[in-house]
């Protein structure tokens, strides 16, 4: 049996900034793109959702690539 002490230690060490994971994934895969279109925001979107990024952390990445 593994403690519950070891369990929490474990994860909390697995912690990731999932915000600023989302803004790196953004930074990759729409480097030359246009923010600005409409349907090109619209397929980064689902294509970060399809990696698992909630809409906050989408808006986010846009809030700090964007400024």
């Amino acid at each position: 049996k593994v403690s519950v002490a070891v369990i929490e230690q474990a994860l909390t060490c697995q912690s990731k900034d999932w915000f600023e994971l989302a803004v790196t994934a953004l930074q990759k895969h729409a480097r030359n793109k246009d923010y600005s279109d409409p349907k090109q925001k619209q397929k980064i979107y689902r294509y970060l959702q399809n990696k698992g990024f909630t809409f906050e952390q989408i808006k986010y990445a846009f809030d700090v690539l964007c400024e």
